[in-house]
Formats: structure tokens, C-alpha cells, sequence
């Protein structure tokens, strides 16, 4: 079946992480750090590292050539953010869809969709619903769709029935027998679009 439509997860395009991490250290903690727990020490802190998250997001080096490969080859694409964050709607700006005219990326969040947030706490049911979700918004059918996101999100996908890629930039080898790929620069391979 011919790819018409993909859906990516928003932390596929944004260094999420690290910039967790980066924010943390401004904080003069580490992510491995005993006093990295919630709530974090001091007044003021969760707004501090809130306010240095902002400013470290970043999309990965290969987010926009992945984008740009997915549009020259006719794919529809949505971006998936299923937590309304401001920092990650900010993290999107940087990678100036609109100043391309990349109107042709939906930018999907949960008011969007009218559907529960999915992720590591609520499960693959709900993962499931937003995929079918991001399907009608995006105009495909589940068949000639692809999801490609973090765990609970391709499990999601291959329960309603769509076709996952995982993307797996650390390495942790959670999924068996699903196409997994170590970055974005991969996904034309992986989607057959080379």
C-alpha cells in the first residue's frame, strides 16, 4: 500500500530531552542527580526550569530535511503533540513551517483531536484513538497512513489498525518486530520513498 499520509509525534522533531537536560544543569542539577525529583528544590524552581527549557528546545538536526522529504513526495503530514506545551508549540516555530508555507503540516494537539492524551501513563488505547484521529484530520485512511513516534504511540497505531515506525534515537530496543529506525534521516528508507 502507497504512503499518503504520516503521522509524527512532536517529540520526533524536538530534542525534548535534552532539552530537559540542559535546563536541569542551569539549575545546577544533573538528570542523575539524587535532588532531581519532584518537586524540585528551591522557590521558584519549577518556573526557572520551565523558563530554561523554553529557551533550549530545539528540533533535532534532522526534523526539517525529513519534513521537507515527506512534501516533495506528496505526503500529507501531521505532527502530533498530545500535551498542550507551550514549549513544545514553541520548539515548533523553530522549525518555520510557516514561514515555508508548509501549510500542508497539520499541527494536531489534543483540542484538536478531542481526545485523551496518550503517552507513557495513559496507554495504547488512547494512542490508538488519537491515530484514527490524526487519520481523519489528515484526510487517509488507516492503511496508507504511517505513525511515527515513541512507544506507546506505534503501539497505539498498530492497534487501530495503521502502520508504525518507531524511532528509537537512544538506542533502547523496546519493541520487537516493528520497522525501528535511529533518526528521521532514515524514514524516506523506511517508508520506500527513495
Amino acid at each position: 500500500m502507497r504512503t499518503r499520509g504520516v503521522v509524527l509525534a512532536v517529540e520526533a522533531l524536538l530534542d525534548v530531552p535534552g532539552a530537559t537536560a540542559r535546563a536541569v544543569s542551569i539549575e545546577g542539577l544533573s538528570v542523575g542527580h539524587p535532588r532531581y525529583e519532584r518537586p524540585l528544590p528551591g522557590e521558584g524552581a519549577v518556573e526557572r526550569l520551565g523558563a530554561a527549557r523554553d529557551g533550549t528546545i530545539q528540533p533535532y538536526a534532522d526534523a526539517r530535511p525529513a519534513l521537507d522529504h515527506l512534501l516533495a513526495a506528496g505526503i500529507r503530514v501531521a505532527v502530533l503533540v498530545r500535551r498542550e506545551d507551550p514549549v513544545l508549540r514553541r520548539g515548533l516555530e523553530r522549525l518555520a513551517l510557516d514561514e515555508r508555507g508548509d501549510h500542508r503540516v497539520l499541527v494536531l494537539g489534543p483540542d484538536d483531536l478531542a481526545g485523551p492524551v496518550a503517552g507513557p501513563a495513559t496507554g495504547s488505547a488512547a494512542a490508538s484513538g488519537l491515530c484514527r484521529a490524526a487519520c481523519a484530520a489528515l484526510g487517509t485512511r488507516l492503511d496508507e497512513t504511517v505513525v511515527v513516534g515513541d512507544a506507546p504511540l506505534v503501539q497505539g497505531a498498530l492497534q487501530a489498525g495503521l502502520r508504525a515506525v518507531w524511532i528509537d534515537r537512544v538506542d533502547r530496543r523496546e519493541l520487537e518486530d516493528v520497522p525501528t529506525i535511529p533518526a528521521l534521516d532514515s524514514l524516506p528508507t523506511a517508508l520506500a520513498l527513495d
